[in-house]
């Protein structure tokens, strides 16, 4: 497994990583190799801490299930009726694209907590939609405060719309998502190096994040902890 797994690591360039084999329920193997650091090249190890990005989003989205479990919320409810700003969200009817100039008009539906869970809330990334990214370029605007992209229900389109699903998640707790999670699931769950403001032992442990250029790997922004809407990013 060890030959198998280092050859795939440097048949597909990969710097660093950590795997695995679990029988029985047991770990009964783990291997690390390549290096969590690509400038100060320090080995990768078995507690080599990795950013997890978008897999917070299925976290956030357990934890909205289990707030539905307890009767905190319904899957058709409106957002609005937890979060105002997203009451009577208009959509996007047109776009110039040489401006990024658009108008509005009212939404055929109001957007609901299985729009969001679904992405097909209306909302998107500026990765995922060049509209989005040429009003946010031009306003400045976050994302999710932008007009729909379209009527809620009618479209897919990946977007931060957990990191909503985080918000009320915190409205209904009175917690933050932090504390929610590392006590209703992280720590249920054993998942004792689980977080989104690593301590400062932890961040020694954080494999940087790195880019490929012409030269070859180069490191590339690393942030210790994460912005507060990492949630559902």
């Amino acid at each position: 497994i060890d030959r198998v797994m280092e050859h795939y690591r440097l048949d597909a360039h990969i710097p660093g990583m950590v795997w695995g084999v679990v029988k029985d329920g047991r770990l009964v193997h783990v291997k690390g190799a390549g290096v969590q650091d690509v400038d100060a090249k320090r080995p990768v190890t078995a507690d080599t801490l990795f950013r997890i990005a978008s897999m917070t989003k299925p976290v956030t989205s357990v934890g909205i299930m289990m707030l539905y479990e307890q009767g905190k919320l319904d899957l058709g409810d409106p957002v609005g009726k937890y979060l105002p700003a997203y009451q009577g969200r208009d959509v996007i009817s047109t776009f110039n694209e040489g401006s990024a100039a658009y108008t509005t008009r009212p939404a055929k539906r109001e957007m609901t907590i299985r729009h969001l869970l679904t992405h097909t809330a209306g909302l998107a990334y500026p990765f995922t939609s060049p509209t989005i990214l040429a009003i946010q370029t031009q306003t400045g605007r976050d994302p999710k405060a932008l007009p729909l992209l379209f009527d809620p229900g009618t479209k897919w389109n990946y977007s931060p719309a957990t990191a909503v699903l985080g918000d009320i998640i915190e409205k209904l707790s009175g917690r933050s998502i932090e504390a929610w999670d590392q006590e209703r699931i992280f720590r249920p769950l054993g998942m004792v190096d689980t977080t989104y403001s690593p301590a400062a032992e932890k961040v020694a442990r954080l494999a940087t994040v790195h880019q490929r250029e012409s030269g070859g790997l180069v490191e590339a922004a690393n942030p210790p902890t994460y912005a507060p809407d990492v949630r559902g990013d």
